[in-house]
């Protein structure tokens, strides 16, 4: 008896030792589910995260799924949810998993936050985000184990995990991009015809879900849409498309006009939006430059914006191109006080002079004189190129009283070559084409940084631009140093010699001599008659 005592004594005392043991382990380990990778936005009042429990631990230790058959079973009989299944709970059986736990909990650090989750109970949840606008959180799980120890609290990281194999990613944008397909469209001239194409992608929404919104819109500056049989507008789906949703996605095309500045392609449609969830969109279509707003650079913003479905709201996105014209001697753009003109090329006679004053932001003659009336064709590529024709449908073009001569709407990738066709009035003709060259300088964005006017390879005038943070406040800044106006000079004509007979003068004045002395006869022989 004695010995039966001592063995159960040290039973027991082996038994609380392993019980302060498991108390111990079960205090180190974490107390609640982490959810992190949900990227900080400026409201964060609109981020809800929601717990829906899919997976229930039942009295008898066994896992059962809330909704029956919806979650798969190995060959063991242990449940084994997939992607497909968390998917379907998600898009086709939300209602029938409850009212959701809105988890309250969160840290936060510059760039995202981390929710915390406490159940008291084991079991698997999904995982909803609702209210990002910046990303779509696709449903994920996270569970809560029972051990002989106690509750292992799982983690999710919804920025990186993947679950089964990849078959979907817990976090991703909405993607929203807009290119221009045609190349070297930085600098553009009047004329050009650019292919633009915007790509993005349908969210996937539940079926639960309905009068769901998905637009994708367009504003054109400086452009036109262009629709006949060699630019015809095209939506194009990923994956297989029936006809029916094919159908409808052609019908909306409808609202890319020809002529037209703005569009809004509206695929809202609940039965289209379910079915083809996931699947990326290309919207292709066509505008030509029309701008002649008389600038030395003309900014022709193109911005188009998608405004979709979230989960439970409405968010927006927006992508822009830019697109330059260039000029002549034209009216700078931008804020640069005391400018009218940029003035870069100058008609004068071959005495003629013009310098750029500091200070005083101004051109002046210093000798000679600026020529009106001298007529110019630009022609492209070559001195007898075709001739380039601006937005008004001239192609020719005449020096102004201060001789100056402005041609808008160019590309800084053409050279051109001008040509004076008529001379001024009293002066020769100067038969020497002028290489015109625009040298410009594009950040990664597309936007223009810097520009350099050349004639005849030297520069006539260098520009630094910033585009400012409003379109159409772009402010333009001279390098004065380097800002030296191509004078291109005439010739007046010589004096012309006299030439040809002597003509009749001689002979009038001698008959009126004649004339006058046989009168002169007349009268003195009277006078003598008279004596």
């Amino acid at each position: 008896m004695k010995k039966f005592k001592k063995v159960f004594a040290v039973i027991l005392s082996l038994a609380m030792v392993l019980g302060m043991s498991v108390t111990s382990f079960a205090a180190d380990g974490p107390k609640a589910i982490t959810i992190s990778g949900i990227t900080k936005e400026s409201d964060t009042n609109k981020i809800k995260v929601l717990a829906y429990k899919i997976i229930n631990y039942d009295p008898v230790g066994k896992y059962v799924p809330v909704v029956k058959d919806s979650i798969d079973v190995d060959a063991n009989g242990q449940l084994t949810p997939t992607g497909e299944n968390i998917q379907a709970l998600f898009y086709e059986h939300l209602s029938e998993l409850g009212d959701p736990v809105e988890i309250i909990d969160y840290t936060e650090t510059d760039k995202e936050y981390t929710y915390t989750f406490a159940p008291q109970e084991a079991g698997s949840w999904m995982i909803v985000v609702n209210g990002a606008t910046q990303y779509v959180y696709n449903p994920a799980i996270v569970s809560v184990s029972q051990t002989p120890e106690g509750l292992d609290y799982g983690t999710l990281n919804l920025a990186e995990d993947t679950f089964d194999d990849e078959v979907y990613f817990k976090k991703s944008p909405i993607p929203f991009e807009k290119t221009a397909v045609t190349p070297d469209v930085n600098g553009v001239q009047y004329g050009d015809i650019i292919e633009f194409n915007i790509k993005t992608t349908i969210p996937s929404y539940p079926l639960s879900q309905t009068d769901l919104v998905f637009k994708i819109s367009d504003t054109l500056t400086g452009l036109k849409l262009v629709v006949d049989e060699g630019h015809r507008p095209s939506i194009v789906l990923t994956g297989d498309v029936t006809e029916g949703d094919q159908d409808f996605a052609n019908g909306q095309l409808s609202a890319i006009q020809n002529e037209g500045e703005k569009f809004t392609v509206d695929l809202s449609n609940d039965d289209f939006l379910h079915a083809n969830r996931g699947k990326g969109i290309t919207l292709t279509y066509w505008g030509k430059v029309t701008s002649d707003a008389k600038l030395t650079v003309d900014e022709l913003n193109n911005t188009a914006s998608l405004e979709y479905s979230t989960h439970d709201g409405t968010a927006s996105d927006s992508d822009e191109t830019w697109h330059y014209t260039f000029g002549i001697d034209s009216t700078i753009t931008g804020t640069t006080e005391n400018w009218s003109a940029s003035g870069e090329f100058f008609k004068v006679d071959e005495k003629g002079n013009v310098q750029y004053v500091e200070g005083e932001k101004k051109f002046e003659t210093t000798e000679g004189e600026t020529l009106e009336g001298a007529e110019f064709q630009l022609h492209i590529g070559s001195a007898d190129g075709e001739l380039f024709t601006d937005a008004s449908g001239r192609s020719t073009f005449a020096t102004t009283e201060d001789g100056r001569l402005e041609i808008n709407g160019l590309d800084s990738d053409i050279t051109y070559y001008l040509v004076e066709t008529k001379a001024p009035t009293g002066y020769t003709i100067n038969s020497t084409p002028v290489k015109v060259t625009f040298e410009a300088e594009y950040a990664e964005d597309g936007k223009l940084s810097s520009y350099v006017v050349k004639m005849d390879d030297k520069v006539a005038a260098e520009y630094t631009y910033d585009a400012g943070t409003t379109v159409g406040e772009g402010k333009v800044t001279v390098n004065e140093e380097v800002l030296n106006p191509f004078n291109f000079k005439n010739t007046k004509l010589a004096s012309l010699p006299s030439t040809g007979g002597i003509g009749t003068t001689i002979f009038t004045i001698g008959g009126c001599a004649i004339m006058i002395i046989a009168a002169a006869l007349f009268f003195a022989s009277r006078r003598k008659s008279a004596k």
